[in-house]
């Protein structure tokens, strides 16, 4: 399964490809299809850059206002399957939640939730977050696991509340296929250094507010 990030790199190519085809069938001159398709995929990567550097100005120029932590303690073993493509409330095990209360609409409110898994057999696992308790995840993330080796699913996003009503958050993991996957351990018990499950909410004031 390609990342998001690894799907963000192909994209140039493809699109380039894509007008290559697309224009030597059109006009039977491949120089000419290879020049404009050269220039579609040029323009993916400029955009992709411009916005990159809008997002690293934000970050550089907000001022945070708030934020809340919240560390998964306990050692437990999910068998729970989660559908990594819509994730509903009734699948995997709800670990972690918060009604957070932004101090002032229109802040940007920055979630991120990193859950490390073992498991004894492959399968993935699988984190969702349900926002004002929607029967279908606001976000998802997941991440292939090999037997025996730690691997954590990290779901990350940003959005900006329009007002400062609370926003309810619910943590759900699963493993992504049948079988299970387990949380602060392995089979054989707790782990104390293996790396806890977090849920963190970061608020940040714009620097023109």
């Amino acid at each position: 399964m390609l990342t998001a990030e690894k799907r963000a790199q192909i994209l140039p190519v493809w699109a380039g490809f894509a007008s290559v085809i697309a224009i030597d069938f059109l006009t039977s001159n491949f120089w000419t299809a290879l020049l404009i398709g050269a220039c579609v995929g040029g323009s993916v990567v400029l955009a992709r850059a411009l916005d990159d550097a809008k997002q690293w100005i934000i970050r550089k120029t907000r001022t945070k206002v708030s934020a809340y932590e919240q560390i998964y303690q306990a050692h437990v073993r999910v068998d729970q399957v989660i559908n990594a493509d819509a994730p509903v409330d009734a699948e995997g095990s709800a670990i972690m939640g918060y009604p957070w209360m932004p101090k002032s609409p229109l802040d940007l409110v920055h979630v991120k939730v990193v859950v490390p898994a073992w498991t004894n057999r492959p399968t993935s696992i699988v984190a969702a977050l349900f926002v004002n308790q929607p029967a279908v995840a606001s976000k998802v993330a997941s991440q292939e696991l090999a037997p025996g080796v730690i691997g954590e699913a990290v779901l990350e996003f940003e959005m900006i509340p329009a007002g400062t009503e609370p926003i309810l958050t619910n943590v759900r993991v699963g493993p992504g296929r049948p079988g299970a996957v387990y949380l602060n351990g392995n089979a054989n018990g707790p782990d104390p250094d293996m790396p806890k499950p977090t849920f963190t909410i970061e608020e940040y004031r714009p620097f023109w507010r």
